[in-house]
């Protein structure tokens, strides 16, 4: 693999995330310029693996990771492999936003994101870990984070969604406000100021821009997303590393526990 090779690789994976020579499933589009791109990867894993391993060498002091997968994994007849370019550490580079889920919930005044930043960050923890309780735990029978290929089947509705995170406050605000001396999280999601339906449809979008989810086609009156092979890995490498209270396999009161202790700094 030349030096060129490497940067036309990577700015590809920097954009898209994952590339496969051909596709892994039918409804997925292959986008420009990607079976140049994963054909290139293909014939270095198996006849330059030091070029394969310069790569990964390239990628690990930003915080990237190259996880490879066989086609045959789902279902795909050929030796084709599907590559995703998943985060494998804290080590973020300079270039990556760590602002950018607060950043896309904002509306766009002047006063949104000072103003709202405390509740966007308590609201965008509460929805993306009751997100992952839908796409894995509702999945018959539930899935683990280890099961990557059933994200093909993690598909959730913006009303689906909405209805959970409703019931969801609906059970803290019949539990009452906790004894901890700063009950942020209780504060804030169940004072009833904020729309729920209005997050959702600021937060599922997000989601969809950061590659966590895709829209798909629905029959339902409401919009449908699933979630993306990006997502499933990136899960699955946060629960590896020790972050246990992200595994979606907790229990409801577990759960209830993780998003107050996460948002009122009991969580290191």
């Amino acid at each position: 693999m030349t030096p060129g090779e490497m940067g036309k690789i990577f700015q590809f994976l920097l954009k898209f995330r994952e590339v496969s020579a051909k596709p892994y499933m039918r409804s997925r589009r292959m986008k420009e310029g990607e079976e140049e791109i994963g054909q290139l990867l293909d014939e270095t894993y198996m006849s330059d693996p030091e070029g394969y391993a310069m790569f990964e060498e390239f990628l690990r002091p930003q915080g990237f990771t190259l996880v490879k997968f066989a086609q045959s994994d789902f279902g795909r007849d050929g030796n084709e492999n599907i590559y995703v370019l998943a985060r494998r550490d804290d080590n973020t580079a300079l270039y990556m936003d760590k602002d950018w889920l607060i950043k896309s919930m904002s509306d766009g005044r002047m006063t949104d994101d000072k103003a709202d930043r405390p509740t966007k960050v308590i609201w965008s923890i509460f929805m993306w870990i009751e997100l992952q309780q839908l796409l894995y735990c509702r999945l018959v029978p539930p899935r683990g984070v280890d099961e990557i290929t059933r994200y093909r089947d993690a598909v959730v509705t913006e009303q689906e969604f909405a209805d959970h995170l409703s019931a969801c406050i609906d059970e803290l605000r019949k539990e009452g406000r906790p004894d901890k001396e700063s009950p942020i999280a209780y504060a804030v999601l169940c004072s009833g100021g904020i729309s729920v339906t209005t997050m959702v449809k600021k937060f599922l979008p997000a989601m969809v821009n950061a590659m966590m989810l895709e829209e798909i086609q629905s029959a339902a009156d409401s919009r449908a997303f699933r979630q993306t092979l990006l997502a499933a890995v990136t899960l699955r490498f946060a629960v590896e590393k020790g972050l246990h209270y992200l595994n979606p396999s907790l229990d409801d009161g577990d759960r209830k526990v993780t998003v107050k202790e996460m948002v009122d700094g009991g969580l290191n």
